[in-house]
């Protein structure tokens, strides 16, 4: 039924995603030599939800496209960016999509495209019939059927197995129907597919009952009369039993009686529909030969109080010495042992109030005697001993994962763990996630739909492109005109956009005027960092740099103090050179999608390690790649994003111009020396920067809010990141993978966290608590720098 109902959807819809795998999730297309599975078709889900497969795209003669690429980077594979892999190869990637996924299309497509073609082709009902006939042959339905009610007597289920057998005749009685009924007239595709769906609810199975004692379960107007001893009324409160009446008819009560005294036939009114009602009432109390059980509720789901039914006190006039009893959903200790004795009757039940009651009692309240005897009535039974033994087991439960033995991290991970910051990080923020990721490699279901971080890494790429076409050009970014940064970055989307999540931006009109506002947002980005080129003396000398084995320049190495070894690699999207008379200075520069700036307590704590390690990897090995040393000119992250302008009674071009610089002001940490700023923004003299994060004093020295930081400090934060590294790899190696997420001040590591749904972190579970860093002042931060208390990772998470 579910099946014929969802291929039914797919016509009408045009092949919308819900309806296909509702059709293929019937279990109907799977081969009976076992060649196609339900796995197959899993995989297929994912693949369709990745590339955005709906429509014409099924029954299309065109080949389906291969797996979009998570980076618009050719030499990068999937996920390398965030240390997913050792080290990213150049391969040739399919341009189609696998045989098998063709396969899988075909047994889908092929059935359902045929069966549309004959019922658009079918001239009345008789037509259409015989074509959903056809269909649930080819699919070999009747043999299926016959197969699962098979199955299911096999397996024990006897009713199931009636029901298999029992639903093909039922469908074909329904068809039969049709044809009887308009089997000449023609009809759309959806009111047939409306007739057929009141059909299916029509269905009643004839299942003959397994024993002559029975429990029926139904409501006053479909109870059989009959020899029943024992009758339960529940939910006798007032407005339900009777019910209150219901005037949603054209006519009232009058016109209804108008119309049938001059002899027109017309359904039962609420008048009548009372009198009925009440005859069913009385004709339900009288059925029972032995007892009778009237009960109503005291309040709804939400508390509020509930009335018993007229019902009610019609009986207790009629019989003034039957008592009524408050009957409690659960047991509780104001109750006697006798009353509590009533919930110890049905295993399943007494089981469930069982555990209810020890866990009260865990928490120092006290428990009748009985529930002991209770206790030890399961724990002596055999078939109950494991359901038992897992129910216990909730009791002490503490939603905490066990840490890795040496043998099984060092076969998870390795003896020489190769990684990237950002995994460094993920691990700081909580070493589930890490564990998560890195360690079972979860990912989350691709869906084809433009995010975030499609967008991001959409900014990233273009601009890091835009630096490269000048470098390899010969042009420098100041020589351009915002005409020509616009022109520009209107050339490197268009190329780029083809890459993105399987031209998602080429997919619709919506999606290309999304591609002219990100077209916008990179030229008036570029525009910004010609002028802050044009203000500077540093030059762009690195793009997406590469640090690794067999790289441009070597990975930083650790020997752990465990006996493993280290080595961090990576990719750094920017440098920027000047030479001054302390000697060449270095710049890392990132480009970010969100406003992020560098801060001294996310790096203390191994949150933000990625900005200096980067600069710590130049100038480490500064002399190898340059030829000299270098000194650490700042770190810096540059915003790419469209920028709302206001002013309370407009603006000039001008200071539209300057407030916009303001908006594209870098954040993070500049090297506190006057003359390394004026090399990155000559016409400071005083004041706040339009474009780094420092202010400068008239006497040449910095405002205390000013983001610098001194030589000193520069080697201070290298060696507390190196140490925070140090610690986090002996961590990864020693199994560490407890649920552990941080919290720092509102920020919470759970907050955009794929792996929550695996970890099931919640504060109101034992042992579930966010690991609270406190929040610290720059210069808190610097004191403990300074007393090397970072080199203890312990220390850092008290």
């Amino acid at each position: 039924v579910e099946m014929t109902r969802a291929v039914l959807d797919i016509i009408i819809g045009n092949w919308k995603y819900d309806a296909v795998f509702r059709f293929v999730k019937t279990d109907f297309l799977l081969s009976e030599d076992g060649s196609i599975t339900r796995e197959h078709f899993d995989k297929l889900e994912n693949y369709v939800l990745a590339c955005g497969i709906e429509g014409g795209r099924w029954t299309s003669k065109r080949s389906w496209p291969a797996m979009p690429e998570l980076s618009l980077d050719p030499d990068h594979a999937d996920g390398a960016a965030e240390g997913t892999t050792e080290e990213a190869e150049a391969v040739e990637r399919p341009r189609h999509a696998p045989e098998w996924v063709e396969q899988c299309r075909r047994i889908i497509a092929d059935p359902i495209a045929e069966l549309a073609r004959a019922m658009k082709a079918s001239s009345n009902v008789r037509g259409m019939c015989e074509a959903m006939y056809a269909f649930w042959m080819a699919l070999g339905v009747p043999h299926k059927l016959e197969r699962m009610s098979q199955d299911a007597l096999f397996d024990g289920e006897v009713q199931l197995s009636r029901e298999h057998r029992q639903i093909w005749g039922a469908l074909l009685d329904i068809l039969d129907q049709m044809v009887e009924m308009v089997g000449e007239e023609k009809m759309s595709i959806e009111l047939f597919g409306g007739m057929l769906d009141t059909g299916f609810e029509s269905i009643k199975m004839a299942l003959v009952p397994p024993a002559l004692d029975q429990v029926l379960i139904a409501s006053m107007d479909r109870t059989r009369p009959g020899q029943i001893k024992h009758l339960y009324m529940l939910g006798v409160n007032d407005g339900v039993i009777p019910a209150r009446p219901i005037e949603d008819g054209v006519l009232t009560e009058h016109e209804r009686d108008t119309l049938q005294q001059i002899g027109m036939e017309l359904a039962p009114g609420v008048r009548r529909k009372l009198l009925d009602e009440r005859f069913l009432i009385y004709q339900s109390f009288a059925t029972p030969s032995d007892s009778l059980w009237i009960s109503y509720a005291l309040a709804d789901e939400e508390g509020k109080t509930l009335l018993p039914s007229e019902v009610v006190r019609h009986v207790r006039g009629m019989f003034p010495r039957v008592q009524e009893r408050l009957v409690m959903a659960e047991p509780n200790e104001f109750m006697n042992e006798e009353e509590q004795s009533e919930f110890a009757v049905y295993p399943e039940s007494a089981l469930k109030h069982l555990i209810v009651q020890l866990r009260q009692w865990r928490q120092g309240r006290p428990m009748a005697n009985i529930w002991w005897d209770v206790y030890r009535w399961f724990a002596a039974q055999p078939a109950w001993h494991d359901r038992l033994k897992v129910l216990m087991g909730s009791l002490l439960y503490r939603n905490q994962a066990e840490t890795l033995t040496p043998t099984t991290s060092r076969h998870l991970y390795g003896t020489a763990l190769r990684t990237s910051v950002s995994r460094m990080e993920r691990f700081v923020a909580c070493p589930f996630s890490h564990f998560a990721s890195h360690g079972l490699k979860l990912k989350e279901r691709r869906v084809y739909r433009l995010e975030a971080p499609d967008i991001g890494q959409l900014f990233h790429a273009a601009l890091s492109r835009f630096a490269i076409d000048l470098q390899s050009s010969n042009r420098t970014w100041a020589a351009l005109s915002a005409d020509e940064c616009r022109a520009e970055a209107d050339r490197i989307v268009d190329m780029l956009a083809p890459k993105l999540q399987g031209e998602i931006l080429l997919s619709s009109k919506r999606y290309e005027h999304i591609s002219l506002k990100l077209k916008r947002i990179v030229g008036r980005a570029a525009s910004v960092l010609g002028e802050h080129a044009r203000r500077g003396q540093f030059e762009p000398i690195g793009l997406e740099m590469d640090f690794g084995p067999d790289k441009p320049l070597p990975p930083l190495r650790f020997t752990l103090s465990n006996g493993c070894t280290m080595e961090i690699i990576g990719r750094i999207d920017r440098v920027d050179k000047a030479d001054s008379d302390r000697g060449v200075l270095l710049r890392v520069i990132d480009y970010k999608s969100s406003s992020t700036d560098l801060k001294l307590q996310e790096v203390y704590y191994g949150l933000s390690l990625q900005m200096l390690t980067y600069l710590d990897v130049l100038i480490t090995y500064a002399e190898l790649w340059l030829g000299s040393s270098a000194l650490p000119a700042g770190t810096l992250y540059f915003h790419v994003h469209n920028p709302l302008l206001q002013a309370a009674n407009g603006m000039s071009v001008e200071q539209a111009y300057e407030q916009m610089m303001k908006k594209y002001k870098m954040r993070g940490l500049v090297l506190a020396d006057r003359e390394v700023v004026s090399l990155m923004d000559e016409p400071l003299e005083k004041g706040y920067s339009d474009i780094l994060p420092i202010a400068v004093k008239a006497d040449g020295s910095f405002y205390s809010n000013a983001s610098v930081a001194t030589t000193e400090q520069w080697d201070m934060l290298r060696g507390t990141a190196r140490h925070v590294i140090q610690d986090i790899g002996t961590r990864i190696t020693d199994g560490d993978v407890r649920i552990d997420p941080y919290r720092l001040g509102t920020k919470k590591a759970c907050d955009f966290c794929s792996y929550k749904p695996v970890c099931q972190f919640d504060e109101l579970t034992e042992g579930n608590d966010y690991h609270v860093l406190p929040r610290m002042t720059k210069d808190e931060v610097w004191m403990k720098m300074e007393g090397g208390a970072a080199e203890d990772g312990q220390e850092r998470e008290t």
